[in-house]
């Protein structure tokens, strides 16, 4: 009961740090899209490996509280990334293939992605 008490709480700490990954990646995504005129592909990743710089440091310090190094986690992180990436990468491109709606493109691969680094993060990378 303790530890699905104990993942909640992660969870919902993910959430907030993930909230605010997103927010990041969608602010660079549209400035980079229309003010940069940014083909849409080479926007969404730049804007996600800025929200991912967020997120490695508010789910290491807030979400799981991990007292490790960067040299032990960090390359764990950015394996969680890079899959969550191509996995990102992908959704979007895709689905822009089919439909010109870059928000439902964005918002599809911002949550295939985000599931991905929880369960990543959690079992992997800051894992007790």
């Amino acid at each position: 009961m303790l530890k699905l008490y104990k993942i909640r709480g992660q969870l919902f700490k993910f959430l907030i740090v993930g909230g605010v990954a997103v927010l990041l990646d969608a602010i660079f995504y549209w400035i980079l899209l229309y003010v940069f005129n940014l083909d849409a592909a080479i926007s969404k990743r730049i804007s996600f490996i800025i929200g991912a710089l967020w997120a490695y440091v508010g789910n290491k310090y807030f979400t799981f509280s991990a007292n490790t190094h960067l040299i032990n986690d960090g390359w764990k992180f950015a394996l969680v990334y890079l899959l969550s990436f191509v996995i990102n990468s992908i959704t979007h491109d895709v689905y822009l293939q089919f439909h010109e709606n870059y928000s439902i493109a964005f918002i599809a691969a911002t949550g295939l992605s985000a599931a991905t680094n929880f369960i990543g993060q959690k079992l992997f990378v800051f894992h007790e």
